[in-house]
């Protein structure tokens, strides 16, 4: 059987439910029941269920249909009107919402919540904010708390990023192993890396990876962590190698090699070529040779040894990568570097120079501190030509 014919065998089976459930009592299911059900599927995309994905938006478009036709005493129903924000900040409808708020006798839910909801999804995130800020929570069930939690956590990500780690946090507690604890560490991640809170990252990946390998939203965790990643400079921090290491060897080689291979890429381009070296030497070990995967990692490892190595065995380095196997933008980096080596072998070179005309002075050491060594001028000219490659590279 194909993947969409189960994914069809898959909906049939849930409107039949449905419908004989509707058949049994006699009355169109309540609200509250509906989201149960959505939940429960929400629950095994998570999981690493696909065809649940599928289920849950075809699901989101059937309570459209039969939430226009409840009664408005029942939306007076306090898990009845949870069940209508739940459905609004899982995709549903919100003009629907909307009208609904516009009726004499609205939802019943504390003043603020539904209104601060429905103003965060049609994007106007000051009222949003302004709204919640005053609504009262308590009264509502550990469902809808959550929701709210993690609808506050994204308004307060940017100016307030530590409170927003603190809503993230009490929606991990009240609603694990469900998909509102696997959004919330995927965001903890995110806000952890831009903040450069990397104790914080690296802990919620390895929660998150640990927890959810199998969720059907792994390639978004997978993309943020490489970004990330990029952006904190691990290859210089020896303490954190090991966790990260051990937190990528809990995804598929593939995704390993991925992630491996984005960081470096982004190293070589901001000229960092410690972080460079070693995430190319990871990726190298889960690649087999002869792929478009193991000459990127190649490529990275070449780049990263420029102002160490002579220019003649980064020269042999480069015929050694098939360029037809790199993509567009790796191509203008292994052109880059051919070029910067014909260049710097043109340079004269004398074992005799005096330490007056010998070099040039460079720094070097940690931040902060000004050692000064003397380079020669093949490699002053190698770095040269590096700092001019990367803002070329950087703006293409």
């Amino acid at each position: 059987m194909t993947r969409l014919k189960r994914a069809a065998v898959v909906l049939t089976i849930f409107s039949i439910c449905l419908v004989s459930a509707r058949s049994v009592i006699g009355a169109p299911l309540e609200p509250y029941q509906y989201v149960l059900a959505l939940q429960r599927l929400q629950d095994q995309v998570v999981a690493g269920d696909q065809l649940a994905h599928k289920a849950q938006q075809e699901m989101l478009q059937y309570m459209a249909g039969d939430f226009s036709k409840v009664r408005i005493v029942d939306w007076q129903k306090q898990k009845n009107a949870e069940a209508l924000l739940i459905y609004l900040l899982s995709g549903g409808n919100p003009v629907f919402v909307g009208e609904l708020l516009e009726i004499k006798n609205p939802p019943k839910l504390p003043d603020g919540v539904m209104a601060g909801a429905l103003a965060f999804v049609m994007g106007d995130f000051g009222r949003a904010k302004t709204l919640l800020a005053t609504a009262s929570t308590k009264e509502l069930s550990i469902n809808a708390r959550s929701q709210i939690a993690l609808l506050k956590a994204a308004i307060y990500a940017e100016k307030d990023y530590k409170k927003a780690l603190g809503y993230l946090a009490e929606v991990r507690l009240w609603k694990p192993g469900t998909l509102l604890e696997e959004a919330a560490l995927r965001r903890a991640v995110s806000l952890a890396g831009a903040n450069g809170e990397i104790e914080g990252f690296l802990r919620w990946s390895s929660q998150y990876v640990r927890r959810f390998e199998k969720s059907f939203y792994l390639p978004d965790f997978v993309s943020k962590f490489s970004f990330y990643m990029s952006k904190l400079n691990l290859a210089g921090r020896p303490k954190f190698i090991k966790p990260v290491v051990k937190i990528l060897s809990q995804l598929s080689r593939e995704q390993q090699a991925s992630i491996y291979l984005t960081v470096a890429r982004a190293a070589v381009l901001d000229g960092n070529n410690q972080q460079a070296q070693f995430m190319a030497t990871q990726a190298q070990l889960f690649l087999e040779k002869g792929t478009s995967y193991s000459a990127r990692a190649k490529l990275y490892f070449t780049a990263s040894q420029v102002t160490a190595a002579k220019p003649e065995k980064i020269t042999k380095s480069l015929t050694e990568i098939d360029r037809s196997l790199l993509i567009e933008q790796d191509k203008k980096i292994f052109d880059t570097l051919v070029l910067m080596m014909a260049e710097v072998q043109k340079e004269p070179q004398t074992e005799n120079m005096t330490k007056e005309n010998s070099g040039v002075p460079r720094l070097q050491g940690k931040p902060g501190e000004r050692q000064m060594e003397q380079v020669s001028p093949v490699v002053a000219k190698a770095q040269e030509l590096i700092a001019s490659a990367v803002k070329l590279l950087g703006e293409n």
